[in-house]
């Protein structure tokens, strides 16, 4: 037998340490003043641990009032086999999912031409110093109108399209182009590009009318996997072809080998960023570093606009950027902002003005807090 713990940890409400004995009961909604725009009957819970209770363990909570909770269980269960867990089995499943990255996601295509749009240049940067290996030749857009005249006057092989943008999202910017461009949409893959890695997601966007979707940060196993399904073959050289034409590999560069040279130290002492993890989306320590430089520079002129964007109750454009700060945030490895920012797209898209004003300043203090101590550390890679 082997004890496994199942948790779940979240960034919300919290709760207060005289209400947990309340937290199991049936039909009993806890801080009502504050879940009140909440629906349910108060019954999730109490169903959940009953249901434990017959497998023999309960239903544990750890909670600090007003920065979240973790709900665990330990659940004792019988060994079926001898495949591993954790880690290990993540990458080896990971690996088996996608061919490109069992073969180190190398080819080359200079013949491929592709758009990429985001209405963040970090993201078409960090994207385009992925895929500079491949040769590919990439245009950018940084709207959704521009991404319009982009497509209008050129011909791609393949359109990467953020769906979360101001003014023009990704949804009516394909409209857009099924409408004026129908020959060439139809026959032009356009993959939705959005930081929503919810269940259900995928189904969205096709029902929109995407071709695929690719979650932000772009993990390059992914993004090579998606390349390879839809380019057209005839123009696409695999790694397999250059070893043949005497082209030799370093065994240490594989795809699951991560390299921090050149990570100034003071960066990697810093505890709440994961420089490791940074570099993994941003391919190289050189592409990260210019990454978290980007990320640093923009803090200023970003926390100005969210906070313009509250003065002007502007809710919806608030939510898009929030939204782009919280793929940033965690391209560069800031996760644990990056989920306060996601609390706060959330609060966002429930126009919960109230939550917002309440969450954002301690937020907006954080994030600029966050630009000396970044440039300083980055200093030393100067």
């Amino acid at each position: 037998d082997a004890i496994i713990r199942y948790s779940v940890v979240d960034t919300g409400i919290g709760i207060r340490e005289e209400e947990r004995d309340k937290l199991f009961k049936a039909f009993d909604r806890l801080d009502p003043k504050r879940t009140r725009t909440i629906e349910g009957a108060g019954l999730g819970l109490a169903i959940s641990a009953y249901l434990l209770r017959m497998m023999g363990t309960g239903l544990r909570v750890e909670s600090t009032y007003n920065e979240g909770s973790t709900f665990y269980f330990d659940l004792q269960q019988e060994i079926a086999d001898d495949a591993p867990l954790g880690e290990t089995w993540k990458e080896a499943a990971s690996a088996d999912a996608h061919p490109a990255k069992k073969a180190g996601c190398a080819f080359t295509a200079p013949e491929i031409r592709i758009l990429l749009v985001d209405d963040t240049r970090l993201n078409l940067e960090v994207i385009c110093g992925l895929l500079e290996p491949t040769q590919i030749q990439i245009d950018t857009a940084e709207s959704g109108m521009q991404c319009l005249e982009m497509f209008a006057a050129d011909s791609y092989d393949l359109v990467f399209l953020d769906y979360r943008m101001p003014q023009m999202d990704g949804i009516e910017t394909l409209a857009k182009i099924k409408e004026q461009m129908p020959e060439r949409a139809v026959c032009t893959p356009i993959i939705s590009l959005t930081a929503s890695a919810v269940s259900g997601e995928r189904e969205h966007m096709l029902s929109a009318g995407f071709t695929d979707y690719l979650t932000k940060p772009v993990i390059l196993a992914d993004l090579m996997a998606m390349l390879l399904r839809y380019l057209p073959e005839e123009k696409v050289r695999m790694k397999e072809e250059e070893t043949e034409a005497g082209v030799q590999e370093d065994p240490a560069s594989g795809p699951d080998q991560v390299s921090l040279e050149g990570i100034p130290e003071a960066l990697l002492e810093l505890p709440w960023i994961d420089a490791k993890e940074g570099v993994e989306y941003c391919g190289t320590p050189d592409m990260y570093l210019r990454a978290l430089a980007m990320f640093a520079k923009g803090i200023d002129e970003k926390a100005a606009f969210l906070e313009d964007c509250l003065a002007k109750q502007d809710i919806e454009l608030f939510s898009v950027k929030v939204h782009a700060l919280k793929s940033s945030a965690l391209t560069v490895g800031i996760t644990k902002f990056s989920g306060k920012a996601k609390e706060l797209e959330l609060a966002g898209k429930a126009n919960d003005v109230v939550r917002i004003r309440e969450k954002f300043p301690g937020f907006i203090e954080e994030y600029r807090s966050l630009k000396s101590v970044l440039q300083d550390a980055l200093a030393d890679a100067a």
